[in-house]
């Protein structure tokens, strides 16, 4: 998946924006070489044929390093990435993700953790600890995930004249990511998950009230009367002010995307078109007219 992520970051419209982070073996003289870059990408071979013995020392070099940067998150930016089951999602998310969806369960779920001595790790616990936490969702463009996932939602994904003010946006509500996630061609020819894809990060949001505001939170003024702020924020929406009170958790990954609304307004659009046909079989069959052009076939 992450060659995916970063492959599609790569063949966007906005690599300079969009690859970052941007693999040192190919910066040379404080230039990005894209061009090189793009074309070790579009000659990398499946997951399947890089898993197999040896099968990694026939790669270029400059392949491997690349393949190298993107696969070992651990070393670069410090977090491991694996994909887990539903089952496994779900039981973590218990009483948080518990809603039934209107749409599909993810294809595939992958969970971030951070190593122990990432260098916010320690801060955020404590902030844990004292506030609490909540989950929020973020849905986004596909070709947006790898800088997401490595930068965090804060880089450009910050949206700064919104009507409900700065900040980061999410919802406990994923249905209501959903509604943002923009499917994208997934530029990683040999991937195994589709050509259209379609992601949201699931992250842990400290209810920090000086930097996170909630939808159901309660504020005071000078005259100690709370004043519900549900009327400025939309029910189940988080926005976070700094980006160090939120940690991406999962990326939920789509694929093949169809919405169990649409699947039961099809069948029902079926079905309303075969009840139109037999009522009008119905109606000709007690007409004259068909009566007696039956009759002349006899």
């Amino acid at each position: 998946m992450l060659l995916s992520l970063f492959s599609t970051s790569l063949f966007s419209l906005r690599p300079s924006t969009l690859c970052d982070p941007f693999p040192i073996a190919f910066i040379k003289d404080d230039q990005k070489d894209y061009r090189s870059l793009q074309t070790f990408a579009e000659a990398l071979p499946d997951v399947e044929h890089l898993s197999k013995p040896n099968s990694l020392a026939n790669l270029p070099s400059q392949m491997l390093s690349m393949v190298g940067w993107v696969v070992d998150s651990v070393c670069t930016d410090g977090f491991s990435f694996k994909k887990i089951s539903l089952e496994q999602y779900k039981n973590e998310t218990a009483g948080v993700d518990s809603k039934q969806s209107k749409f599909s369960d993810p294809n595939h779920i992958f969970k971030v953790e951070y190593e122990e001595d990432h260098p916010s790790l320690e801060q955020w616990k404590e902030q844990k600890e004292k506030h609490g936490v909540t989950l929020g969702f973020h849905g986004s463009a596909f070709e947006n995930f790898h800088s997401i996932l490595r930068n965090g939602l804060d880089n450009f994904f910050r949206k700064e004249t919104s009507l409900f003010g700065e900040g980061i946006y999410l919802s406990e509500d994923r249905d209501v990511a959903f509604s943002f996630l923009k499917f994208g061609r997934n530029s990683y020819k040999n991937t195994k998950f589709g050509d259209q894809v379609g992601c949201i990060v699931c992250g842990e949001v400290i209810k920090n009230p000086k930097h996170v505001r909630l939808s159901d939170e309660k504020k005071e003024n000078s005259g100690g009367i709370h004043i519900s702020e549900k009327s400025k924020l939309p029910k189940g929406y988080i926005v976070v002010e700094n980006n160090k009170y939120v940690q991406i958790r999962y990326l939920l990954v789509y694929e093949n995307f169809v919405s169990k609304t649409k699947k039961r307004n099809i069948c029902e659009m079926v079905a309303l078109v075969y009840a139109v046909l037999l009522i009008i079989l119905i109606v000709l069959s007690n007409t004259s007219f068909l009566k007696y052009y039956l009759r002349y076939l006899d």
